[in-house]
């Protein structure tokens, strides 16, 4: 897989794949992660953006993850 297909399968394809076989925790947790992976791989990024996503990454893993 070439570089961007592997980042059309971490945003689009992962949660899509999963959300009838895990538990709804987990598939929360995947599609935020796919946000956070999309969001991060924008064009356009500042400091303050870089901020909050690096604030939310530990909030997705834990908090939908319990």
């Amino acid at each position: 897989m070439k570089s961007h297909d592997c980042h059309v399968f971490i945003q689009t394809l992962i949660p899509l794949a999963f959300h009838d076989l895990l538990p709804k925790g987990i598939c929360d947790a995947l599609t935020e992660i796919s946000h956070f992976f999309r969001d991060l791989c924008s064009s356009k990024l500042n400091v303050d953006h870089i901020e909050r996503l690096e604030m939310n990454i530990v909030e997705i893993l834990y908090a939908n993850l319990r």
